[in-house]
């Protein structure tokens, strides 16, 4: 069953005195407080990347998949990579990806890249505007589950070095090369956990959330599906239209390589 820290049955109207009450400023830590967004189209479902989705459509239990084994497959298909996006990206060392490290960005920008293209990433997409997170919530063919409307924030600097700790990182990707990114003030979040304490592993995102409680604040915001056509309306009018925030693009490019992964490779301790 889903678990979720805290949740909100809001109307419309409701939601939006919510969200301009979340508190701002500082944590009582000193730790900046900024709020992100993501809208899912039915209240049932976890929190997912599609790293977790992947092993899922494919009748397999998710298991923690190991940070080397998935960063030694993109390196070996380095060169097929670039071919297909016709970009040069810059790789990376698999023992120095971590938030304080330059080569950090280097993976996220792949990994943004590659969620985008139809290959299962781990990282989670969100958003900067709330009225952004509403299109995506309720935008979609769903026409009998309510809606969920997430708004999360870190509290405290992540933690880091024991075994179980989660890493919750939010990244905002370039906007001067995307106009898709610019256009959803798109972010994203990255769970990591350790493992046999040297072992860097990708959880599940509900149990990532569970593990880092105290670091964090989330929030679901569950809408009813009978006010859709209505906050719709609302938005295409505020400029929140699906021919504004998804210009046309190729987003298939890396389907074929997600066939490559191997399974229980990336889940084997060694």
């Amino acid at each position: 069953m889903k678990k979720s820290p805290e949740t909100y049955f809001v109307t419309w109207e409701e939601f939006k005195s919510c969200v301009k009450e979340l508190p701002s400023g500082s944590s009582d830590e000193g730790h900046p407080i900024e709020w992100i967004f993501r809208g899912q189209a039915d209240s049932k479902w976890d929190l997912q990347s599609t790293l977790e989705r992947h092993f899922i459509e494919n009748d397999r239990k998710y298991h923690p998949v190991f940070q080397s084994k998935y960063v030694n497959f993109l390196c070996k298909k380095r060169k097929k990579i670039n071919d297909i996006s016709q970009k040069e990206f810059k790789f990376f060392d698999e023992k120095n990806i971590n938030p304080s490290n330059i080569q950090m960005q280097n993976f996220m920008d792949l990994t943004i890249w590659l969620r985008h293209n139809e290959f299962p990433s781990p990282i989670l997409d969100w958003t900067h505007n709330w009225n952004v997170a509403a299109f995506f919530a309720l935008n979609n063919n769903n026409k009998s589950s309510d809606a969920s409307i997430y708004a999360y924030a870190g509290l405290r600097e992540t933690r880091s070095g024991w075994a179980g700790d989660s890493n919750l990182n939010v990244w905002s990707p370039d906007h001067q090369h995307s106009v898709r990114h610019q256009r959803q003030e798109a972010c994203y979040l990255l769970c990591t956990q350790h493992y046999y304490t040297e072992k860097q592993a990708f959880p599940s995102y509900m149990l990532g959330l569970e593990n880092d409680v105290k670091n964090h604040r989330l929030i679901e915001f569950v809408l009813s599906r009978s006010e859709k056509a209505k906050v719709l309306a609302e938005l295409e009018h505020s400029g929140y239209s699906k021919n504004w925030l998804l210009p046309a693009d190729n987003e298939h490019l890396a389907k074929d390589l997600a066939a490559e992964l191997d399974f229980d490779d990336l889940t084997r301790f060694e």
